[in-house]
């Protein structure tokens, strides 16, 4: 092997590894700020969990108002049907327009 050729292939080796340890360093710094990057959106998806289940209490209280005012709701429709019942009883039966004879 000549001196040359012994050059040329430990100048391809340095140059391959340089690249590969570039490579390293920009991956692990890659890491690293999608690692902090994480870390704030985590924070704010626990700061917005935090508000959906403040909401979701709120749902519930609104959804045992309703059916409170849904089980009022039967209980009026039931007294109107009664008042009917009891009106009509008290008007009587409709006069018909024409009489059989």
């Amino acid at each position: 092997m000549s001196a040359e050729l012994i050059t040329i292939l430990s100048a391809f080796i340095t140059l391959g590894i340089g690249m590969a340890a570039s490579h390293a360093w920009m991956v692990r710094r890659i890491d690293t700020s999608i690692d902090s990057v994480k870390i704030e959106i985590e924070a704010r998806f626990d700061k917005v969990d935090a508000r959906f289940d403040k909401v979701d209490a709120r749902f519930e209280k609104v959804d045992a108002r309703f059916e409170k005012v849904d089980g009022r709701l039967e209980s009026l429709a039931r007294d109107i049907t009664d008042l009917k019942v009891s009106v009509a009883r008290w008007e009587g039966p409709r006069p018909h327009l024409l009489t059989a004879k």
